[in-house]
């Protein structure tokens, strides 16, 4: 099959280059200091006093822990050790203990979304109760949940401030329904992370000023991962439920929108703004994606393949008018309902 035969090569380059090699010595510097952060922003909860922690220490720890769910995300797709042991419990430490979202939940939601990136029906990804993805899926849509995704370019910013609270749910609710063979340590840390946060909180701040850590703490991550996330597809091709006719190549760049790269901005989306290549070789260590992002745009366009790439600016303009339009239909229905009924 000629277009196997187009990613069979294409691996072969990036393997050429040196690309899918570990790398032990960047990783071991991005956790250190990516935790020494997190310690600073732990230690500032004690020294500094009154609603200053509350107002500096909450933003910035919604920033760090995104920071520790990019370091989660490469531990699930074993970038970071050889061994799948270590991957595995490093990542438990990291996403549950810490951020607070179950590592094996999101392995298991995330590698379905791989396999089948912006597939209606297959990708979890593009099954949000009150947003909408295509005309299809928004005509399919009632009651609260039509109404909401009618308006969803306008709340898109607002709703992902909920975004950590969505995936807990979800991690919880996976825990309890699902056998998995990492059940109980990824239950007992994310339990753990519970109590510590939702209850230490208030018992180290007192009440409100702990509540109104968890709200500002949460949403600032939530924004901050929701930001990083929603580029990478959102606005892009949607594959039918019933198409099936793209290769793995196409499947995995046409869906795909990557962000242009500077060096604060792969630090900012660790790495994700390379969301193609990330696709094309999941296990890619993060400070290589950049060099196989030059390969693979460049092998692309030789194959007649278009290679998204824009900017961040540009590339939310693109997801909002692309759920606008794809919502277009619910507002003109609710509008020529409301006309009927005058």
């Amino acid at each position: 099959m000629v277009s196997k035969n187009e990613y069979m090569v294409l691996k072969a380059l990036v393997n050429q280059a040196g690309l899918l090699e570990s790398q032990g010595k960047y990783y071991s510097v991005k956790v250190a200091y990516t935790l020494a952060m997190f310690a600073v922003g732990i230690a500032l909860l004690f020294i500094l006093d009154g609603w200053l922690r509350v107002l500096v220490v909450a933003p910035y720890l919604g920033f760090v822990c995104a920071q520790l769910g990019f370091l989660a995300h490469d531990l699930g797709h074993k970038q970071v050790f050889h061994s799948t042991r270590l991957n595995n419990w490093a990542g438990m430490l990291i996403a549950n203990l810490l951020v607070g979202m179950s590592l094996s939940w999101w392995n298991d939601k995330h590698n379905a979304h791989h396999a089948n990136p912006n597939h209606d029906g297959l990708d979890p990804d593009v099954h949000i109760p009150f947003m909408a993805f295509s005309e299809e899926q928004a005509m399919h849509k009632s009651g609260l949940a039509r109404i909401v995704a009618a308006y969803q370019a306008y709340i898109f910013f607002p709703a992902l401030t909920f975004t950590t609270y969505s995936m807990q749910t979800a991690s919880a609710l996976f825990m309890v329904r699902k056998q998995y063979r990492l059940r109980l340590p990824d239950t007992a840390m994310l339990v753990a992370h519970f109590i510590l946060y939702y209850a230490g909180l208030p018992l180290l701040l007192g009440f409100w000023q702990g509540l109104v850590f968890i709200i500002i703490h949460r949403g600032m991550l939530g924004l901050f991962i929701g930001a990083v996330f929603a580029p990478n597809h959102k606005g892009m091709l949607v594959v039918g439920k019933e198409d099936n006719k793209l290769d793995f190549l196409r499947k995995q760049v046409l869906t795909a929108r990557n962000v242009r790269s500077s060096p604060l901005i792969d630090f900012l989306y660790g790495g994700l703004n390379h969301q193609a290549v990330h696709h094309l070789f999941p296990n890619m260590p993060r400070n290589k994606l950049k060099s196989a992002t030059e390969i693979t745009s460049r092998f692309c366009a030789e194959h007649g393949i278009y290679y998204h790439v824009t900017g961040v600016r540009q590339s939310f303009k693109e997801i909002l008018q692309s759920l606008h339009e794809t919502s277009a239909p619910l507002r003109w229905s609710a509008a020529h309902q409301f006309k009927a009924g005058e």
